[in-house]
């Protein structure tokens, strides 16, 4: 999976501009400013060549650990990435055979994530569109995930976001299988009024018992990459530390 990322994109690990474009993404990223960080194909290809290989990693890991993920992903299954355009997800899910992925972002990652799904040797639908808007049926979907992008989501808009997820709990067939992670501790937290919540407060208030089977609930989880797999990508792969909730619709 490291060599796919790394020949997709030899002539972005080549570019003498490339640290410069990365420390341009993480300076935005560090303020919430998403549309900032992601608004050149320059500064796409430098996020994807940065961080996503680590999270790949993460992702692979986390789907086979978790029983109900890994038999989520069945051959034929449908799956659903809200925010997954930067490669990370496709490349983990090229993992699980016969596995149809849709992936829609608002970013324009397609034409950048074209080399990666070359690469892997996996055909992708990616849907340029807000996700907030739904523009895509849910009851489609045996999966869908939000990795690292909920937070996003309520940082563009708390009641939107609110009302994004309602939406899904209204129409996503029963035993579909939604899979959040986000940053474990402080950076995962969502304001309102003045007060500051943690993001689980809010997931688990949203995908109430009546309507979702909390299947798998964890604050603090750590993913760490192996020493030797380090050893095969120019840039550090860092380890994750990460919070999780997997519900499965009723």
């Amino acid at each position: 999976m490291l060599k796919a990322f790394a020949n997709a994109y030899a002539a972005t690990l080549a570019d003498p501009q490339l640290n410069t474009n990365i420390q341009l993404v993480k300076e935005a990223l560090y303020h919430r400013n998403y549309e900032e960080a992601f608004n050149s194909p320059e500064r796409l290809r430098a996020y994807i060549v940065r961080w996503s290989p680590a999270r790949a990693l993460a992702y692979t890991h986390i789907f086979k650990q978790y029983e109900a993920i890994g038999q989520a992903l069945a051959p034929e299954s449908n799956v659903l990435c809200i925010g997954g355009g930067a490669g990370a997800e496709i490349a983990a899910l090229s993992n699980f055979p016969n596995v149809r992925v849709t992936v829609i972002d608002l970013a324009v990652w397609e034409p950048v994530v074209e080399p990666l799904t070359q690469a892997l040797g996996t055909q992708v639908k990616i849907i340029n569109d807000d996700a907030l808007r739904i523009p895509f049926n849910p009851a489609e979907f045996d999966v869908i995930t939000s990795l690292f992008t909920t937070n996003e989501l309520f940082t563009q808009s708390k009641a939107g976001t609110l009302k994004f997820l309602a939406a899904l709990t209204a129409k996503c067939r029963p035993g579909t299988l939604f899979v959040i992670i986000e940053s474990a501790g402080s950076y995962s937290t969502v304001d309102v009024n003045g007060k500051t919540f943690p993001m689980q407060f809010f997931l688990d208030y949203t995908f109430k018992r009546d309507s979702w089977e909390h299947v798998y609930r964890s604050d603090a989880e750590w993913y760490r990459t192996p020493q030797e797999v380090e050893q095969n990508y120019p840039y550090k792969l860092e380890n994750m530390r990460y919070m999780i909730r997997v519900y499965r619709h009723l």
